[in-house]
Formats: structure tokens, sequence, C-alpha cells
């Protein structure tokens, strides 16, 4: 099989667009998750696009290659692993190619697709993780999350590899919570939310949600938390609406307890509209988290004894 040849520039796009999309995780919010917020349109988080898959992106099923696989796609797959620093993408003179055309791309898809054929190792991530029976396909997969060097490749093999839900990959997520590359970090908080392990991944959040000093992180933190149900990460959240300096933190916020919240967060989003001197795209997020929190609202109201 004749190998890519390297070009002499490679892209370097932003690590958190599109890694949900690349490897199929359900949206984070339900049927609102799409929403546009800061973390959507420029953190890009994962659960934002997670909606919009790239070619692949769907989640091997409990059946899935549970019989020996064809050894000459395996060895392919595990050359091209071996050899993934040879293959990068260059934009000198791409205008007009379809490299070029899908760098322009801005829509959800489009920043998920750019990461997918982009990035070699998320499809090689990907094709490991449709082998359960071959223990070397699996070394391999868990290599990339724990070594691998490109950071798009690592927090995609941490999702593809919690998909697994083994109580044994825990280190691979302990490490990358501590790992100096702080999209590396996403990438293990994105993993954690769906490994299958809530209790143990909340203790986990918490405890590197109080060590982080970077204020989006720590909000990201606490929106797994919440995502998993845990109420000490909603009242991070509430707390971080309320008493942060940095709209791009408090419209994370207001997007996560859109989410995640409960009916007595709809009320808080409702008094903070009524601040007039927000800045507009904050404003924007406490009206889209409001009416998220609405039905919440109208069903506790409901309840309420006459």
């Amino acid at each position: 099989m004749p190998k890519p040849q390297a070009a002499a520039q490679a892209l370097a796009f932003p690590i958190l667009i599109g890694l949900g999309a690349c490897v199929g995780l359900p949206p984070a919010g339900g049927p609102n998750a799409g929403s546009a917020s800061a973390v959507g349109a420029a953190a890009a988080s994962t659960s934002t696009v997670a909606g919009a898959q790239a070619p692949g992106a769907s989640a091997p099923g409990a059946g899935a290659a549970q019989t020996p696989v064809d050894p000459q796609i395996l060895q392919t797959l595990l050359q091209l692993f071996d050899n993934q620093d040879t293959f990068q993408v260059s934009l000198s003179g791409a205008a007009g190619t379809p490299e070029g055309d899908l760098a322009t791309v801005g829509s959800p898809q489009g920043f998920a697709l750019r990461n997918y054929y982009f990035h070699l190792g998320i499809p090689l991530a990907r094709a490991f993780s449709f082998d359960t029976s071959d223990p070397m396909i699996q070394k391999k997969l868990k290599t990339a999350a724990y070594y691998d060097q490109n950071s798009q490749t690592r927090s995609a093999a941490m999702i593809l590899l919690a998909q697994r839900q083994d109580l044994n990959d825990k280190p691979v997520f302990d490490q990358a919570l501590q790992f100096f590359d702080h999209s590396v970090r996403f990438g293990a908080m994105e993993a954690l939310a769906v490994w299958g392990h809530p209790a143990t991944a909340i203790h986990m959040l918490n405890s590197y949600m109080r060590q982080e000093n970077i204020p989006i992180l720590k909000i990201y933190a606490a929106t797994m938390m919440a995502r998993l149900g845990s109420q000490r990460g909603l009242a991070a959240l509430r707390d971080s609406l309320q008493n942060n300096g940095s709209w791009v933190v408090q419209a994370m916020a207001a997007r996560a307890l859109g989410n995640y919240g409960s009916a007595q967060d709809y009320d808080t989003m409702v008094s903070l509209i009524s601040q007039a001197s927000q800045n507009d795209f904050l404003l924007a997020e406490y009206c889209l988290a409001a009416l998220k929190l609405f039905p919440k609202k109208s069903t506790a109201t409901a309840q309420q004894p006459l």
C-alpha cells in the first residue's frame, strides 16, 4: 500500500473541535444539546457537535468484531499506526482543492470532518475500537490513549477506550487529567462522561476541578459532573454563573445549567436576563437556557399544592 507523502507544513486546528463527532459521543444535553453557546461555537465542546458525525463515527455495538479479522486488515492498520507521522496535510497551495475547501467550512459538521480527515490517528483509533479479539489491536488503542503525541488522536482514543466501560482503564484517564496539554485534559473529561462508572468518574472530576487553574477547564469539569448527575457539579456551575468575571465562563455555565439544571435555575436565568448591562451573547445564552429549563419549571409549578 503506498504511503501518503509527508507535507512540508502540518495543519494545527483547534483540538476541541469535533472530537465527539469523530468518535460517536451521544449529545450531552439530550434533544437540546446542539444549541449554540460559547463552548459550542468558540471553545467547541465535543458535545456541541456530537450530532454532526464524521464518516465511521457511530460506535460499535455489543456484537462488534468478536471473531478474528482478516490478518491483512490488521497488519495494514498496525503499519499505518506506526507510521502515522508520515501523513500530514498542508494548505500550501491548496486553494481550490478539496483539502483547501474543507479547511474553510465553518459548520459543526465541517469542523468535525476536517478534524477527522486531517488527523490520521482518529480514524485509526476508530478502527482499533471495532476489534475486541486481537490483543495487539487493543494494545494499540490503549497506547494511543496513553501516549499519542497528537492531542486530537489521543483524545479520540480515550473516548473510544472509555466506551468499552472497563474499570481497569482508569489509569489512562488519571494520567490524562494531569497532562500538561489542556486539550488532552479536555479529552479525558469527555471520556469520563461515557465511561460507564459515574461514581468513580464524578470523584475524579471533582478532585481535578479543585486543582485546575484554567477557568474553562474547571467549568467543563463541573459540566461533566452535572451530566453524570452530580449535585456538586450543579453547585459549581451555579457559583460560576454568579461569581465569575469572564462572560465565556458564565455562558458555559448557563449552557450547562440549561442542559442539566433544575426548575430553580429557570428563575435564575430569567433574573439574569433582566440585567440589561450584560453582554449580548451572554443574554442570548441566558434566554436559550431558560427556554430549555421552562418544561421543568412548568412541571414543578403544576405539581405544587393549591
